[in-house]
């Protein structure tokens, strides 16, 4: 490995990032050099899925309030993005799924959106609303996914990965100075962080900015939050209004009692292209339960047990 990139990599990682020294992340990254990266593209007609948890019992009526979060009111470091840079965030499914492969709309959505679903030791019933959007125009994406722990969660990442390994070969010119620094930047993706110490997300926070900042729209990494089974985007929020479509928008109860949970759809639309407004209307048919149906999955026999 060459000395300026060791030199680089290592002062990168002795960084006290409680301090938020963005500039000199930034700086390390750019003194690495030429370092190899896994692009990735998604086509017009993929779906990316988010979800938003409703904070009462109005429901939501805008495209505006199922996007990113307004430039305005993002104040903190995110996992793939900084207080001057909002982004959108989504999941999506590879295509081409393989047995045991995470087969889930909705999963890794809920589970990045709503904390409540991640802790075992709650329960009740709180209302999500999910949105799903299609690219409308190709997507250009720069993949982290050298993580080790991950490597066989998804058939997807275990593919990428055994390419991305096979150029490596055949390009062995930065190999070992791509292999060091993707093992690291991955392992930063990965962090489990806790919101108040939001610092610890200034590597992948930065990272995206370069990747930004070099024409790609935006990174795709594994979800954390569903430990690498499923798979997120990042994109600006000027790729979010170009690229891509919102085509439809579900109203859901999660009725859920510590690890176990039910998911029942109760209001949907689906929009036209370019529709910005709209109202939801109730779902009657064989895709809504009822209170009674998922009380019953969960092995309940009333909503008190849920309070």
């Amino acid at each position: 490995m060459k000395t300026e990139a060791l030199n680089a990599l290592n002062k990168l990682k002795s960084l006290d990032l409680s301090k938020y020294p963005y500039k000199d992340i930034l700086k390390q990254i750019n003194d690495l050099g030429s370092i190899g990266s896994i692009e990735v593209t998604l086509g017009p007609t993929k779906p990316i899925f988010r979800a938003r948890p409703n904070e009462d019992d109005g429901h939501f009526i805008s495209k505006c309030q199922l996007t990113y979060k307004p430039q305005q009111f993002n104040k903190t470091y995110q996992r793939a993005s900084t207080p001057q840079m909002t982004m959108f965030y989504g999941s999506f499914l590879p295509s081409n799924l393989e047995p045991g492969d995470m087969d889930s709309t909705v999963v890794a959505p809920i589970y990045e959106a709503v904390p409540w679903m991640r802790d075992k030791n709650t329960k009740g019933i709180k209302k999500v609303t999910f949105s799903k959007w299609s690219v409308t125009k190709e997507l250009n994406l720069i993949a982290i996914l050298q993580h080790g722990n991950y490597y066989d969660k998804s058939s997807y990442t275990t593919k990428l990965m055994d390419e991305f390994k096979k150029f490596l070969d055949q390009n062995p010119d930065n190999k070992e100075e791509t292999i060091a620094f993707t093992t690291y930047l991955s392992s930063e993706f990965a962090k489990e962080v806790d919101s108040k110490d939001d610092f610890n997300y200034l590597i992948s926070a930065a990272y995206t900015e370069l990747v930004i900042d070099g024409g790609y729209d935006g990174v795709l990494y594994p979800s954390v939050k569903v430990d690498g089974s499923g798979f997120n985007i990042a994109l600006t929020p000027v790729v979010a209004d170009t690229k891509l479509r919102l085509d439809v928008v579900v109203e859901s109860s999660v009725y859920k009692y510590f690890d176990k949970a039910v998911m029942d759809y109760d209001y949907q639309v689906l929009l036209y292209n370019n529709q910005t407004h709209f109202e939801l209307e109730k779902i009657e048919d064989e895709y809504h339960s009822g209170a009674d149906e998922c009380l019953k999955q969960l092995g309940l026999n009333s909503l008190k047990q849920l309070i």
